[in-house]
C-alpha cells in the first residue's frame, strides 16, 4: 500500500528510495523501568522486558525490510534499506537532508501518530523537503483525490503533485477552494486547464467556507477520499488540523510545500 502511494507520487521522476526502520531509544529506556507494565490479550500485565522489547522490534525490522526491498524492486526503483536506532525526532531531521520527499507509514495508534506527526512536521521545515506523506490505511479503502486549495500562490505546486497521484492511481480528483482560491475560481479553472498532471483526471470543483479541521473530516468521508492534499502553509496556520485528521479519518495526508 504505502509503496504504491509512493510510487503514483513520484512516478515520472523516478526516484532512489531509502527506507529508514528506527528503534526508538527512548521508548526502550522506557521500557527498562520498573513502573513499565505490557498488557496481555488477556487484559492482565506484566513487567515490560526491555531485552524482551528490542528482539521484537528487531523481529518487526526484518519483515519490514523484506517487505519494503520485495516492493521497490517489484516497482523498478533504486533503494536502500537502513537498521538505526536512536531518539525518533532527531534520527527523521537527520536523514531528511537533501531528500524531496518523506513518506511515513503510520499505524492506527493515536499516540503514534502524534509522535510520528511532530516529527515529521519539524523535518518538512528543511530547505530540501518538498512533500511529506503520511500514510494511511485509507488508501486502499477510498475512491478519489482530495484537495484543498487556499492560495493562488501555492495552487500550482498543490495541484500538480496531487493531480500526478491522482493521474497514475486512475482516481477522480475533488477540488475544494478555500480562501483566496475561492474568491478566485476562474483563476484556478485556467491553471487547471495548462496542467499537464492533470489532464487526464476528471475534477468536480467546489467552494468551501473556511477550513475547519471536523468540517474537513466529514467532507472526506462524504467524498470517500483515499487521500487530502494541502499546502503546508495551512497545516502550520492551524496546528490541530493535521492531528484530528489522522485522529479522526483513516485517510492519507499529503502536504506539498
Amino acid at each position: 500500500m504505502v509503496m504504491d502511494m509512493i510510487h503514483c507520487m513520484m512516478a515520472e521522476k523516478f526516484p532512489a528510495l531509502l527506507g529508514i526502520f528506527i528503534e526508538d531509544s527512548g521508548l526502550l529506556e522506557h521500557a527498562r523501568s520498573r513502573l513499565s507494565r505490557e498488557v496481555l490479550h488477556s487484559g492482565a500485565t506484566r513487567p515490560l522486558e526491555s531485552v524482551a522489547l528490542s528482539r521484537q522490534i528487531r523481529a518487526q525490522s526484518k519483515q519490514v525490510r523484506m517487505d519494503f526491498e520485495a516492493a521497490a524492486a517489484n516497482l523498478g526503483l533504486p533503494h536502500t534499506f537502513e537498521f538505526t536506532q536512536g531518539a525518533f525526532f532527531d534520527e527523521i531531521a537527520m536523514r531528511v537532508e537533501g531528500a524531496e520527499s518523506l513518506v511515513v507509514a503510520l499505524a492506527a495508534d493515536s499516540i503514534a501518530v502524534r509522535r510520528a506527526w511532530q516529527a515529521a512536521s519539524e523535518a518538512l521545515s528543511h530547505a530540501s523537503l518538498q512533500t511529506l506523506l503520511l500514510a494511511r490505511e485509507g488508501w486502499s479503502k477510498g475512491t478519489n483525490v482530495l484537495v484543498i486549495v487556499d492560495e493562488l500562490a501555492t495552487a500550482e505546486v498543490v495541484l500538480t503533485v496531487a493531480g500526478r497521484l491522482a493521474e497514475q492511481s486512475k482516481s477522480p480528483m475533488s477540488l475544494i477552494l478555500t480562501g483566496q482560491a475561492g474568491e478566485h475560481p476562474e483563476e484556478i479553472r485556467n491553471l487547471l486547464a495548462g496542467l499537464n498532471a492533470i489532464k487526464n483526471v476528471p475534477v468536480q470543483i467546489a467552494a468551501g467556507d473556511a477550513l475547519h479541521a471536523d468540517a474537513l473530516v466529514e467532507t472526506i468521508k462524504r467524498t470517500h477520499a483515499r487521500m487530502v492534499a494541502l499546502p503546508w502553509n495551512q497545516a502550520i496556520r492551524d496546528v490541530t488540523l493535521i492531528e484530528t485528521l489522522l485522529n479522526k479519518s483513516s485517510s492519507p495526508v499529503l502536504l506539498v510545500k
